[in-house]
């Protein structure tokens, strides 16, 4: 049974009825477009670079548009009469294998000489073997005349960095700016009177969420939640992926509004050091409390170290 991803501006996905399909198409994701803002620069960017690089990655957290941009360009091609040949894989769940069995069915089934695209959304991490398998054959399928475009977390850069002749979509280049704020308060009945940007930095599916902001306290409440579960995931795949960035994206959220100076002013100095790397000055600071996975900050009122848990 293929699957039908949904392309509104929140990534979600609903199951197609039943129906027969061919070896092609199993595990093939049909895009199916509703609501969403069309994401002309960004895809403006991929269609001149299509030809010059193996593929394109879009790496960015939960909440960055990424399946929203991968239906948008496979709706794009399809509708290109030149073309017109573009398949969707959603590979959450799939190992290597599965994904590389996968690519060889598509090769014998899709015409080369029609420049097929092929969009994989959640990209499984890879190592070793079974990734560079897999880019191998990209880059084959790509001297061919095979378009690629694939979506996946930033805790996959085992992927990202063996594939160097790709080019990457970072999340700086998938946030709303500011001149494309009026496209999407047109089209997602978004109040004039809300300041995007102060409540959303630009991250698409906050924006998005501004659509159900009416001023009664149960819309406002379901964007707090939004916003917490947003953060929350970016954190959490941090964590797993061991990030080295993980603690300091902690504190950075634990200071709300505020910023690593507002410590200094009361009195207190944040200690980035690594464990097994600390200076003199910071002795009492080093391995005991970030091994233990703690922040270590300097009190010069009270001259002595504390710390804080992150969990």
């Amino acid at each position: 049974m293929a699957q039908v991803k949904t392309c509104d501006l929140v990534e979600t996905e609903q199951k197609a009825p039943e129906g027969e399909t061919d070896g092609a198409q199993e595990g093939v994701s049909v895009p199916t477009l509703r609501r969403a803002v069309h994401r002309a620069r960004i895809l403006r960017d991929i269609k001149l670079r299509a030809n010059e690089v193996s593929a394109t990655i879009v790496i960015a957290p939960d909440g960055f548009g990424k399946t929203t941009l991968l239906c948008q360009r496979v709706a794009e091609v399809q509708r290109d009469s030149s073309r017109g040949v573009a398949r969707m894989i959603d590979a959450a769940g799939m190992d290597g294998e599965e994904l590389y069995g996968l690519l060889g069915e598509l090769e014998m089934h899709l015409d080369a000489r029609m420049r097929p695209l092929v969009a994989i959304d959640n990209l499984p991490t890879l190592h070793g073997a079974a990734l560079e398998g897999i880019a191998g054959r990209m880059r084959s399928l790509h001297r061919r005349g095979f378009e690629f475009l694939l979506a996946c977390l930033p805790g996959n850069r085992a992927f990202a960095n063996g594939m160097g002749d790709a080019y990457k979509i970072t999340p700086q280049a998938l946030v709303v700016r500011p001149r494309e704020y009026s496209d999407w308060t047109r089209m997602l009945g978004i109040s004039g009177e809300l300041d995007v940007y102060d409540l959303t930095q630009g991250i698409p599916a906050l924006v998005a969420m501004l659509g159900i902001v009416d001023g009664r306290q149960l819309s406002l409440e379901a964007f707090s939640r939004a916003a917490a579960a947003l953060y929350q995931g970016a954190l959490e795949e941090m964590r797993r992926g061991r990030d080295s960035l993980y603690r300091t994206a902690c504190l950075l959220v634990l200071t709300g509004a505020g910023s690593l100076r507002d410590f200094s002013s009361a009195s207190v100095c944040v200690c980035a050091c690594r464990a097994g790397r600390a200076s003199r000055a910071n002795t009492r600071c080093s391995e005991w409390m970030l091994s233990r996975g703690r922040i270590a900050v300097w009190c010069r009122e009270a001259r002595q170290w504390a710390s804080c848990v992150v969990r």
